[in-house]
């Protein structure tokens, strides 16, 4: 199956700023009100995120939205 580049991005970025927030996927789910399966899903990039999704999932983590679909930077930008 062909990748999409962004969705690809979007999955690390979720995946280490979770990470670096000490976050489990359970716990971010909780956070952005969503189930922790589709957390996965996402950082597996299995599933397209709709922006409300990434909105919840940014203030859950306390970044911006746009940091979540840039490579190498930080997210807080």
């Amino acid at each position: 199956m062909a990748t999409n580049p962004l969705r690809d991005i979007f999955a690390e970025r979720l995946r280490s700023t979770r990470r670096a927030a000490g976050l489990s996927q359970l716990a971010l789910a909780s956070a952005a009100g969503m189930d922790r399966k589709t957390v996965n899903r996402m950082e597996q990039a299995t599933v397209p995120v709709t922006l409300d999704q990434l909105d919840a999932l940014a203030s859950a983590l306390n970044v911006a939205p746009a940091g979540m679909l840039l490579p190498n930077t930080s997210p807080k930008e």
